[in-house]
């Protein structure tokens, strides 16, 4: 079976949490969720907008500018939801997972060093 990672961005983490309940409720194990907050990250001791932090989460094809995006997103109270699903599963995760309320990036400022 083939499957897919699905890495959503949201400006709260109770948005997050909703969605995950959602998710959970249309059947998807809880094992297969995660939600990285600023909280658990800073608690860890991790730089936010390092891309080293966001390989090890997500594996190294994750760019400079998807590190910053990930960074800024949970320095400024957002979260990011992860759910690995069976690839025939993805369309109906995204359908949950976008009628939450997802990341504004037109305010997105970069990552300060």
């Amino acid at each position: 079976m083939i499957y897919e990672k699905i890495v959503t961005l949201y400006d709260t983490a109770e948005h997050a949490e909703a969605a995950r309940r959602n998710l959970e409720a249309a059947g998807f194990s809880p094992s297969e969720i995660s939600i990285v907050t600023k909280k658990a990250l800073t608690a860890a001791g991790k730089r936010l907008c390092e891309p080293g932090l966001w390989h090890r989460l997500f594996g190294r094809d994750i760019e400079q500018h998807e590190a910053m995006v990930y960074g800024r997103t949970v320095e400024s109270g957002g979260a990011i939801l992860t759910l690995r699903v069976a690839g025939a599963q993805a369309a109906k995760a995204m359908g949950i997972l976008n009628a939450a309320a997802l990341y504004d990036f037109e305010h997105l400022r970069p990552c300060e060093h």
